[in-house]
């Protein structure tokens, strides 16, 4: 009968069929969806899961209470912490159970090397024969990208003549006061860039020997065209004939102690080594002979010297430029170089000359970095340049405030321009001068002591051996998404983090500079190891690194053996290593397995030498992302099967009970006929049954080229479980109007049942017939008004749990990867949901006009337009969509919470939208209903009334 009664009722069983397929079909994509987004999820997860390192082990309270509220690590940590962690604490953590790798990092401080570029003047000096001529070549820095211009790096003033230069005797004898090349002007012998020993003892420190001052950053040079040249204050002459000035640079790197072992098996630094060779392990100073005496008299031994070995980067981050500006003083400046005045009123009378511009060219950084001494053969030395480390400078972390979630302020500092002064070589090494811009850290002076004692066998000052080069674009520092801080080889990135620093920095970024003071720094370019550390620690080196001495290391990475992926064990692992840490040395311990880079908005004080104001995005690491994201993709997963379950089953409840409805006359026939409740019972849930097995077929079919083209991973046996999906929700929905079926009455073979108003009401307009329609058959009304809630409810909750998932996930380069990959999956399931709430909507709106097609014809016999009556329909479909979107939104919006734990940002928001489209869907869905009633047979309907 089950089949009989199918193959007769084609048409009604086509309608079932189809609702059933649209269902069977939706729920297999939604929930391979679903499972899509988890995989892409998980997938993305485990391959960026793990970083070069599982653990990172800070002194105690170097943490700030921003990164502890809200579990970052600060980037720029590395390069202001110079010690904190004793031997006897890195010895412990690395004998712990479970620690594979323990790689410390000691930050020594910044030493000072000097470099000088020729910048070829030939071309500015004259032909020969042209007479005498003084050029001033002024030389400013420019930096941060070109916002920051210093002037004053160095003052150069070249005299030019034909005639005869005398140089000083080389052996410097009975030298007097000042003194200098000579040559004979209008028959009186002169000086020239003269030099005046006993300057540096009868003026103050802060006049001369300052950093920043006119003796220091002021030189005069002299030449005879095609024949000699020389520098004031030297005895030898220059190599070279042409006219030349030699721009020093004092460049200031920092120095590391690393363990090489270590560091090779952590990130592979012995592979990025591009000359030279690599650090051996454990390597330690060595003791190399020297060219200084003993301390107790000239004739003493020679005292030994202390030989570091130093690993060096070969490429700078640091960018800026010399720019250089060569002016013509004409007869003033030579006649002030040829008044035979001395040194002290020289300079401020050259000064006053600003002269005629030109030409002008620049120095770029990279251009002074490949000037540093390379790589020797034993016992060489590049000349000209010094290969002792001298003094040293350690400089603070910056002082950062919170501003908001991820947001800081850095405060400007005080500087002190006594702590840059050199000890013993000022006019040797002279900072850079933009490091006179606001300070952002406090600096320390460390002078060397370069006395020896007698009995002492070494010199205290050590010096550097290059052994190799390495390049920090080569060391392995894991999966960019899965970036950790302190890495030894990268800066950190300081981008712009609104439109005015975009426009500022032209999309680019802020380099680090050569102040030791700015924000921005370079990682350590000079690389030893910690068994040749002591040099530097030693007791008299440094006599004011003893702290440092005591607790030399700044951070350990560590990585823990065992930790395979994202497991539950392995995490438990790396948990009992830090627990482990931090009970055995009390020191600050962050797990940052799973941890990715999140930008944090830094906002940067304007500088004095023409930088704006700045708000910086810097890439800091947001710890645990990786678990948070696999937490909220599975409740994610959670919910959105929940939801397509129950979208598809109250879709397929209301088919089912759309087929019983439209067969209440013949089921009330059989009641009449003597069929028993359990006979229609098991009927109609047999028809159901059958028709979710076709549809069943027919869905796993159709599922895997549409899941194909939505871009979804669909398993050709999720495809198939479609089949009993379908009967087992055709049945499942199928029970209640079955149930109602077998309570079918006979007179429901006469006419259906509805419900008699309370009071006869006067129906006043089309709105309030259509209100009074909707109260008169209540159930249907109703099952339209859940249909579309359904729907509603599932759309918001969809975007919320959506927008939830991305809240977990979004704001770090992980997060935002997985989310762009997932986006489109989300995509299809709104699309796919939205769908069903239409086709729910359209077919009870079409069935209710199925139902009343006899008193629309009736009306429409009375002489009610075709107008009219379309704006009854059009009002009963609009009241139910209204009722609908927003009892769903507001069930939408409950659901949502509960799930999250939370109401995120923007969901109520989300309801309305989801609202909004339900009203949308349901006067789109009004066009099948309204279409329908045009076309009723008026003539025939009116027959069948009779």
């Amino acid at each position: 009968m089950i089949r009989s009664q199918l193959v007769h009722r084609a048409s009604r069983t086509l309608a079932l069929f189809l609702g059933m397929l649209v269902a069977t079909t939706a729920f297999t994509v939604l929930t391979g969806a679903s499972d899509t987004s988890r995989l892409v999820v998980r997938g993305e997860v485990a391959k960026n899961f793990r970083p070069a390192y599982d653990i990172l082990v800070r002194p105690s309270g170097a943490a700030t209470k921003l990164e502890q509220t809200q579990g970052l690590v600060r980037e720029s940590y590395l390069s202001g912490q110079s010690g904190g962690i004793t031997m006897a604490q890195y010895e412990r953590i690395k004998a712990l159970e479970g620690v594979d790798i323990a790689a410390p990092a000691a930050i020594i401080g910044y030493a000072m090397q000097i470099v000088h570029v020729p910048v070829d003047l030939s071309r500015y000096a004259g032909a020969p024969g042209s007479g005498r001529k003084v050029l001033r070549v002024d030389v400013a820095r420019k930096v941060d990208s070109g916002l920051t211009t210093v002037p004053g790096e160095h003052t150069f003033f070249v005299y030019v003549t034909d005639d005869k230069i005398t140089l000083v005797p080389a052996d410097g004898q009975g030298l007097p006061n000042p003194y200098g090349p000579t040559e004979v002007v209008g028959g009186k012998k002169v000086t020239l860039c003269p030099w005046d020993s006993t300057e540096t003892t009868t003026a103050g420190d802060s006049v001369i020997n300052g950093p920043f001052s006119e003796y220091v950053r002021t030189e005069t040079t002299c030449w005879q065209r095609g024949k000699v040249g020389v520098v004031q204050g030297r005895l030898n002459p220059e190599k070279g004939k042409d006219v030349t000035v030699q721009i020093p640079l004092s460049l200031p790197y920092l120095v590391a102690a690393v363990d090489p072992a270590a560091e090779a098996e952590l990130v592979g630094l012995d592979g990025a080594v591009t000359e030279g060779r690599y650090l051996e392990d454990a390597e330690p100073w060595k003791a190399v002979a020297g060219p200084f005496g003993d301390g107790g008299g000239t004739d003493g031994p020679s005292l030994q010297e202390k030989q570091v070995p130093i690993l060096m980067a070969s490429r700078t981050f640091a960018t800026g430029s010399d720019e250089i500006t060569v002016s013509d003083l004409g007869a003033a400046g030579v006649t002030a170089m040829t008044k035979n005045l001395p040194p002290a009123e020289l300079r401020p009378a050259l000064l006053a000359q600003k002269g005629r511009e030109i030409g002008s060219t620049s120095i770029t950084g990279q251009q002074a970095f490949e000037r540093l001494p390379g790589i020797e053969p034993p016992g060489t030395q590049t000349e000209g340049e010094f290969d002792y480390f001298g003094d040293l400078w350690t400089a603070s972390p910056p002082t950062i405030t919170p501003k908001g979630p991820r947001s800081v302020a850095v405060q400007a500092k005080q500087l002190d321009p006594t702590t840059l002064d050199y000890s013993s070589f000022s006019s040797l090494f002279q900072p850079l001068s933009e490091t006179l811009d606001v300070p952002f850290r406090d600096l320390e002076h460390h002078g060397g002591n370069n006395q020896g004692k007698k009995g002492d066998p070494f010199f205290k000052i050590p010096r550097w051996e290059v052994v190799g080069r390495f390049d920090p674009l080569k060391v392995d520092q894991g999966k960019d998404l899965a970036a950790v801080p302190l890495s030894l080889y990268r800066p950190s990135s300081l981008t712009g983090a609104d439109a005015a620093a975009l426009a500022a920095l032209k999309d680019g970024t802020l380099a680090p500079n050569g102040s030791m003071l700015g924000y921005a720094q370079e990682p350590p370019m000079m690389l030893t190891s910690i068994a040749a550390m002591d040099a530097f620690t030693a007791k008299d080196a440094y006599p004011t690194m003893a702290k440092a001495a005591k607790a030399p290391i700044g951070s350990i990475r560590v990585r823990v053996d065992g930790v395979v992926g994202i497991d539950p064990i392995s995490r438990e692992r790396v948990r009992k290593v830090a627990q482990s840490i931090t009970d055995s040395t009390g020191l600050d311990v962050d797990i940052v397995v799973g941890s990715s880079p999140t930008p944090v908005e830094v906002a940067l004080p304007a500088g004095k030498f023409g930088r704006p104001a700045l708000n910086l995005d810097e890439g800091w690491v947001l710890k645990g992302v990786g678990v948070a994201l696999l937490q909220a993709v599975d409740r994610k997963s959670m919910v959105l099967f929940g939801l397509i379950l129950v979208v598809c089953s109250l879709f397929l409840a209301n088919a089912a009970s759309a087929a019983v409805r439209s067969r209440r006359t013949e089921l009330g026939v059989l009641a009449a006929l003597g069929w028993s409740r359990r006979m229609v019972f098991r009927a109609v849930l047999g028809e159901l049954a059958l028709t979710g097995l076709l549809a069943g077929l027919a869905g796993a079919a159709l599922s895997w080229p549409i899941a194909a083209l939505a871009g979804i991973q669909l398993s050709p046996w999720r495809a198939l479980l479609a089949i009993p999906a379908a009967v087992v929700l055709a049945v499942l929905a199928g029970l209640w109007p079955a149930r109602v079926a077998a309570r079918s009455h006979p007179a429901d073979a006469v006419r259906p049942h509805v419900t008699a108003p309370k009071r006869p009401t006067r129906l006043r307009s089309l709105r309030g017939m259509a209100w009074s329609n909707l109260r008169r058959v209540p159930g249907r009304a109703l099952l339209g008004v859940v249909s579309l809630a359904v729907g509603v409810a599932a759309l918001t909750v969809l975007l919320g749990i959506t927008q939830a998932f991305r809240g977990a996930a979004v704001g770090t380069l992980l997060g935002d990867a997985i989310t762009l990959q997932v986006r489109g999956v989300d995509y299809v399931a709104v699309i796919a949901t939205i769908a069903l709430g239409a086709l729910a909507t359209a077919d009870v709106l079409y069935l209710g006009v199925r139902e009343r097609a006899g008193e629309y014809s009736t009306l429409r016999a009375l002489g009610w337009t075709e107008r009219a009556l379309s704006r009854v329909v059009t009002w009963e479909g609009l009241t139910i969509g209204v009722l609908g979107a927003l009892t769903g939104a507001a069930i939408g919006v409950a659901v949502t919470a509960v799930f999250a734990a939370d109401l995120p940002p923007g969901l109520v928001t989300a309801g309305a939208v989801a609202a909004g489209i339900g009203i949308l869907v349901t006067l789109l869905a009004l066009l099948v209903p309204v279409t329908a009633m045009r076309r009723l047979p008026t003539a025939a309907l009116l027959a069948e009334e009779e």
